[in-house]
């Protein structure tokens, strides 16, 4: 898989071809979430399923993509009522697939001057 493209569009791929990530994800997060309920967080579980697993995946060039990392969250927090919350995320993805906070405006290219 080509590392260009928007994240929404290779996230699908990569998730297609990629099942068992979204299943360790899961697995990991309910671990997780019984142990500190208190504090979730995506990129330490990507950490964790990198560093405790010989996970193997396919069409990306890295094992698990941090690009993904989102997407993955809220896709766990969409399709498992258990975790329904779990995780913190900043902002919405815009059409374009880029994420943005809510902090950030958006100024006139005008006003940078």
């Amino acid at each position: 898989m080509s590392h260009k493209g928007a994240i929404p569009e290779r996230f699908e791929r990569f998730h297609g071809e990629n099942p068992h990530v979204y299943r360790r994800l899961v697995a990991l997060a309910r671990r997780w979430a019984k142990q500190r309920p208190d504090h979730q967080s995506i990129a330490m579980l990507f950490e964790v399923l990198r560093f405790e697993t010989g996970l193997k995946t396919e069409g990306d060039p890295f094992k698990l993509n941090n690009d993904y990392r989102a997407p993955y969250a809220r896709m766990m927090m969409e399709r498992e009522p258990d975790l329904a919350g779990l995780f913190e995320t900043r902002g919405d993805p815009d059409p374009f697939g880029h994420r943005i906070h809510p902090a950030q405006e958006r100024l006139p290219l005008g006003d940078l001057a």
